[in-house]
């Protein structure tokens, strides 16, 4: 199976978005923002002054789904440094129906 394109996986953020399944919330830390997907959330860019309502207005929604993107797949990400965690995000994905990725074949 080849690699998934970027696309497919941003297209299923943004439809888990706007069914409540993807949430950009408070950072439970302190300030900032944070990513949640079903029951567990993660850190998804370096900005720590933004909360989740001033990123949008001043990010746009496309531009913080690249970072999720970036955040899960990208070169260091999720995927590579923690597949368990990276795999239950991608199950949530999958479950509700948001993420249902192609075979790809390389022959």
């Amino acid at each position: 199976m080849g690699k998934r394109p970027s696309w497919l996986l941003i297209g299923a953020l943004e439809i888990a978005y706007k069914h409540g399944i993807l949430r950009f919330i408070d950072d439970p830390n302190g300030s900032g923002t944070a990513c949640e997907i079903g029951g567990n959330w993660f850190y998804f860019s370096m900005c720590d002054c933004y909360t989740p309502s001033e990123m949008l207005r001043d990010e746009g929604l496309r531009c913080m789904l690249e970072w999720v993107y970036d955040a899960l797949e990208g070169k260091g990400g999720m995927r590579e440094v923690d597949p368990d965690e990276y795999g239950y995000y991608i199950a949530v994905l999958k479950e509700s129906g948001c993420y249902k990725p192609l075979e790809w074949r390389t022959a």
